[in-house]
């Protein structure tokens, strides 16, 4: 059976009543992975799949295996296990790539916006409520910041 989730993709589990969820039976790794293999996923090294299952989480990886499946939800022929392994690496490495990226953005567009202010309106700009664009807001906000 599949359990289709809010973005119309389905998961995998036994025993499952739509009109009472709390039937659902909880799956272990072990049973997890025979359901992957029910729907055509080959898994090469059982003992390392059940461990990613165990740190990276089932439903996680779930939004990985997707793109090896056909419309009825079975994968293609000689989808692996360490095929999705290697989708989801690849992304939690972008992922990480990209939000060094942008921490290193983020601060210097920080620095630069800090420091024309301050050439141009002086050390305390910040301070200064007519240079906001909504000086209500500003106060409001200076005045919480003060109260902490």
């Amino acid at each position: 059976m599949c359990l289709h989730t809010s973005n119309g993709r389905g998961i995998f589990m036994e025993g499952i009543s739509m009109n009472n969820p709390t039937s659902i039976k909880p799956l272990n790794c072990s049973e997890q992975l025979d359901a992957l293999c029910g729907h055509g996923m080959t898994i090469n090294d059982r003992s390392m799949a059940q461990l990613c299952l165990q740190h990276a989480n089932y439903h996680r990886l779930s939004e990985y295996w997707w793109i090896f499946a056909d419309a009825d939800r079975n994968f293609r022929a000689g989808t692996a296990f360490e095929d999705v392994l290697a989708v989801y690496n690849f992304d939690r490495k972008l992922r990480t790539l990209v939000f060094d990226a942008i921490g290193i953005i983020e601060v210097s567009f920080r620095t630069s916006f800090a420091y024309c202010l301050a050439i141009k309106h002086g050390h305390d700009a910040h301070l200064q409520q007519g240079l906001s664009h909504n000086p209500h807001r500003w106060k409001t906000n200076y005045d919480n910041l003060c109260s902490k």
